[in-house]
Order: C-alpha cells, then structure tokens, then sequence
C-alpha cells in the first residue's frame, strides 16, 4: 500500500486553544496546518498562535467585509463570520500573505484532491462531521479539517501528474489533521492528529456530501 502524509514532522495544532472563537475556527486552523504542510512560509506573528491573527485579519479586512456584503449578503445580515465563508477565507489568506497561495472551488474531483497531496499541497475541506454530545447524543456538525494524506492500493499512484492517472477504486483511506479531535470517538477524543478517515466514509462526510465530483475544497497553489 501506498502512504503519503505531508503533517509528518510539522505540528498539529488544535483550536481548542484558540483565543478568537475557539469553536468556530476549525477553517482557520486548518488553514494554518495546510500552508504549514505545503511549505508555505507564515508571517512572523510575534508570539502569538498563527490561526487567532489569521481570523482577526479575516475579521477586521476592509477587502473581505465588501467582498461579503456583494456576494453573501443574506449571511452577512445573518452575522456569519467571513473564515466560514470557503470563498472569503481564500482571499482572506491571499490577502493575509499578499500573494495567491489558496484557490477555492466548490466542484473539485476527488482525483484533483488526491493530486494535490501528490504535488506536495496539503488541502481544506468541510463535511458533515459525527459529534457526540455529554449526554452521549450524536449529530452530525459542519466542520473543516486539513485534509495531509492517504493511503493508496494503487502501486504507481504517486506517478500521476493528471487526475486521469488515479485510480479512486484503489483509494484506501484519506488521512486528516482535524483540529477538534478524532471524529471516530465522537470527538471524545480531543487528539486530532493524522486521524485515519476510510475512502467511502470520507466521501460521505465532506461536502458536497456523497459526490466523488464536487467537492468544496481549499487548495494551497
């Protein structure tokens, strides 16, 4: 079997940490983890945790409040926050490193994903997460994850330099750094490192939910 998992060697970082609403920014963090695990050099931000200033800058963009308002009106009113937009967030880190380093498509193949991580790129995408509550109550939750690695039957797979090259019936697992925990324990388990996620399983759970062709996806270029 073949093994790829660009986090080997880089931190895992969790938002449970995070002093910006440490709930809701699994998409910044993920973030943080993709451009770290695609060798994307990060501003120097003295100290503090890469994923708070990322989501501040997100917050406070002059760029991505008129962006928001013209194409996401109704959640603008709504009061959503732009890094849970997939669209502003990838401005949002263009902006943020003053270069393109993030390309959002909400109709991406699985096959590009997989490609991705060929070509050294780690990638974000959301899905509908399984959660279990204190009282031991599971719901799915809407959640984004760094998405580092998989696991392939396909011996030549990493020879592949189009998506027509890869085999997704030979496609064994994805492996995630998810920054809430482990999903498979409800996220009991607040340990999210390199967390095994079985092909079928995560090709259910991400959006668009049960599709191998349209997948929303934040790829670092």
């Amino acid at each position: 079997m073949v093994r790829i998992n660009l986090s080997e060697g880089k931190d895992y970082h969790t938002q449970r940490n995070n002093r910006t609403d440490p709930l809701g920014t699994c998409s910044t963090t993920s973030l943080v983890m993709a451009l770290k695990d695609s060798g994307i050099e990060l501003p120097d931000c003295a100290g503090r945790q890469e994923e708070d200033v990322l989501a501040e800058f997100i917050l406070n963009s002059p760029e991505i409040a008129e962006a928001f308002k013209q194409d996401y009106p109704s959640e603008f009113e709504k009061g959503t926050h732009a890094y849970e937009i997939p669209p502003l967030r990838s401005l949002g880190v263009n902006l943020w490193l003053g270069r393109e380093v993030n390309r959002f498509s909400w109709v991406a193949g699985i096959q590009d994903v997989i490609l991705s991580l060929i070509m050294g790129k780690a990638c974000v995408m959301s899905g509908m997460w399984p959660y279990k509550n204190a009282l031991g109550e599971q719901r799915d939750i809407s959640h984004v994850v760094c998405v580092c690695g998989f696991e392939s039957a396909q011996d030549n797979v990493l020879d592949a330099r189009d998506p027509r090259g890869i085999a997704i019936d030979l496609m064994v697992s994805f492996i995630i750094d998810d920054p809430y925990g482990d999903y498979r324990t409800g996220y009991r388990d607040t340990r999210g490192n390199d967390v095994i996620v079985p092909f079928r399983d995560f090709i259910r759970i991400t959006k668009e939910q049960g599709s191998v062709s349209r997948k929303w996806v934040n790829f670092i270029v």
